[in-house]
């Protein structure tokens, strides 16, 4: 009889070892997965955050481009005016230089 028990608790104790390596093994892969969905959590919410940056930037720089050629266009407007009135100031010089010559 005592042979007999402990082969009974023999076997308890192996099916029970075998149910909690099982657990484990379920427990282990649970928390995998939720370790993996985190990161994919993070690494989406990062990835996100660099594109707005990223868009951020994109639209700085636009915005810079945009600036920088609005005040060339402004700079070549007044270059092209004051050319012109240099050009008109000289035809004006030789014109009255001819006319006095004239005299």
């Amino acid at each position: 009889e005592l042979a007999a028990r402990k082969e009974s608790f023999d076997s308890e104790f192996t099916k029970r070892r075998e149910q909690l390596k099982e657990e484990w093994t379920k427990q282990k892969e649970e928390w995998k997965k939720q370790l993996l969905e985190e990161e994919s959590l993070k690494r989406g919410e990062l990835e996100r955050e660099l594109e707005e940056q990223r868009e951020s930037f994109n639209h700085d720089i636009a915005r810079q481009r945009d600036e920088a050629l609005h005040q060339l266009e402004e700079d070549r407007s007044e270059l092209e005016t004051e050319i012109d009135n240099l050009l008109s100031q000289q035809s004006n010089y030789y014109a009255n230089r001819q006319i006095e010559a004239m005299r």
